[in-house]
């Protein structure tokens, strides 16, 4: 089952550091990095696009839809 880690907290307070060590320990997983999250929040045309047209997979929908919600 896929499964989606949403860390926040404060800038500078080690949750970028936290979730490299994360994926270091579970070298399967998929890390969003800050960059490609404020893109798709600075663009909720492409949320809705990629969305809209099935254009995504099921685990990559469910991060969409968290960050649609302001997860």
């Amino acid at each position: 089952m896929p499964r989606l880690i949403h860390l926040n907290g404060p800038p500078a307070i080690g949750k970028s550091t936290l979730a490299e060590r994360y994926v270091d320990d579970h070298p399967a997983l998929l890390r969003m990095y800050d960059d490609l999250t404020a893109v798709l929040r600075a663009r909720p045309d492409a949320i809705v696009i990629e969305t809209e047209h099935g254009a995504v997979d099921d685990a990559y929908a469910a991060v969409i839809a968290a960050l649609a919600q302001g997860s």
